[in-house]
């Protein structure tokens, strides 16, 4: 296996992780939430926490496809964000 193989696996390993690190995070905000006064309601910060929590996640994966030469698109509603050359099929 070359080594340029190998540092990509690498860098996809820690990519991954990081997205479910993050996710988990979030998960557990959300699950936490039910079990602090006020039970059963989930304060709005944790919520925005966790979708902060998320949009980074994602962003790590956009910085290392990019990383590798790929194309990447971010869209959200109305806005949308594309980074690369992308085909405007």
């Amino acid at each position: 296996m070359s080594k340029e193989t190998k540092e990509t696996i690498r860098k996809a390993t820690i990519c991954n992780w990081a997205f479910w690190v993050f996710g988990l995070v979030a998960l557990a905000l959300g699950i936490i939430g039910f079990f602090t006064p006020p039970k059963g309601a989930i304060d709005g910060s944790v919520l925005m926490f966790g979708g902060l929590m998320f949009a980074f996640a994602t962003l790590f994966m956009v910085d290392r496809a990019v990383e590798r030469g790929l194309d990447a698109r971010v869209k959200h509603g109305k806005t949308e964000v594309a980074i690369g050359g992308l085909n405007n099929d």
